[in-house]
Parts: C-alpha cells; structure tokens; sequence
C-alpha cells in the first residue's frame, strides 16, 4: 500500500506540473481532464487492493499442528508385583457353607450387589459360585480350599465326589449358590454379608477326615493368588 501511495502522488505532482492552464486552453476542459484523471488513479487503486486481498484469502493456510499426547504418569508404586499364591490347608474345625439363590445368575447378582457396597471384606476372595444346570450337571467357579476351581462339571470330575455330592444336596437344579470353606469366623462374615438374599443355608464344620477329602478333591487345580495389599 506504501508503493500505491507513492504512485499516487508522483502522478498528482505530474499533473500539477505539467497540467496547468496554457494561454489558450479553456477552464471548464482543464477540470474534467483533471477529474477524469483523478477517478482513473482511485479506480486503479481500488483494483489493485481487490486483487491483493483475493490473492492472500487464496493462499493455502499451514496446516496447525495437533500437539504431542503427554505421556502416561510412571505407575506411583512401579511396575506391577505378581500376586503370590496362598498357602490353605483346611483342617478339621473349619465350616462349610452354601448359601443357595433363585435361578441361575442369582448367586452372581447377589454377590455382585455386596461387593459393591463391602468390596473390602475379608472373605470376597474366597468364595466360590456354585451353578445347578439340567440333568445334573453342576458347574463350580472361584476360591475353595486355597484352589481356584474352574470346573464345568464337577459331577463327572473325577476325584470330587465328595464335594459334588455336598453341593448337589445344597443346590436345587435351575439354581445358584455360593459356598465357603474356612475357619469359623470367617464363614460367619460370608454368611451375614449374603444371608438375607439366599433362599436357603446349609452349613457344618468338618471332620478331619473331610476336610481331608474336600482338599483332595481340588488338589489338581492351581493355587489361588493372595489378595492385593490396601
């Protein structure tokens, strides 16, 4: 816009050094020649901005850059620590308890709703869900005896008839439970953590020959894992 101007007056000092009147030339031809003049250069000079603002609004703009993803926080503990399997031997003095529900979820929904409000309760982590499907198979998942069961027919298992034949006499076929192997104390909390949503509750402490029996049973399966540390 600084050259323009200059132009503009470089040509006005032009007419106004060359443009006066000669001794012949008539006043009313000498102000249309200069009006003319000055509507060319305004003119012009219009045109030139038009064409320097259509040339910047198409002018490809640099693309912004999306900043870098900050990196996740290191861990505040370091690297995870594998859990330790638990050392349990039952013996004679422990309880066994089923706690029986309605239908087939029902062992799950009851424990789910409790873990939600308790989820830090002691005995969470060793229990077992325990399922009676049709002709009599029945499915066993979770902590029992310091094992954890993933048995899809523990009817047909071999090496746990006891345990099969306890909870086939607990659980109806369509239904659903859970059931603890522990000391006293802490098949107590079990039981008062989930009576009032069972329909029913068999329990009894163990001879040594059964807990014997009942820690055989599930001898194969892999040891189940502490608990987290709070």
């Amino acid at each position: 816009m600084g050259v323009l101007l200059s132009i503009v007056v470089l040509a006005a000092d032009g007419v106004s050094d060359s443009g006066g009147k000669d001794a012949g030339e008539s006043a009313s031809a000498w102000h249309v020649g200069g009006a003319l003049f000055w509507t060319l250069i305004v003119v012009l000079a219009l045109v030139v901005l038009v064409a320097a603002l259509v040339i910047n609004a198409r002018r490809p703009s640099r693309p912004r850059t999306a900043p870098a993803p900050a990196p996740p926080p290191p861990p505040a503990d370091g690297p995870a620590r594998p859990r330790a399997p638990r050392e349990v031997h039952p013996h004679a003095g422990w309880d066994l308890a089923v706690l029986t529900f309605d239908h087939l979820g029902g062992a799950e929904r009851a424990f789910a709703d409790v873990r939600q409000q308790d989820g830090a309760a002691s005995w969470i982590e060793d229990v077992a869900f325990v399922e009676a499907h049709r002709h009599g198979r029945i499915t066993l998942r979770g902590t029992f005896a310091g094992r954890y069961v993933d048995e899809p027919d523990l009817v047909a298992a071999e090496g746990r008839t006891a345990l099969a034949t306890e909870l086939r006499a607990d659980v109806p076929e369509g239904s659903s439970g859970l059931v603890a192997f522990a000391p006293p104390d802490e098949v107590e909390r079990f039981v008062n953590g989930l009576r009032a949503q069972a329909s029913a509750l068999a329990r009894h402490t163990v001879s040594a020959e059964e807990a014997s029996m009942l820690e055989a049973g599930v001898a194969s399966a892999p040891a189940a894992t502490a608990p987290e540390e709070a």
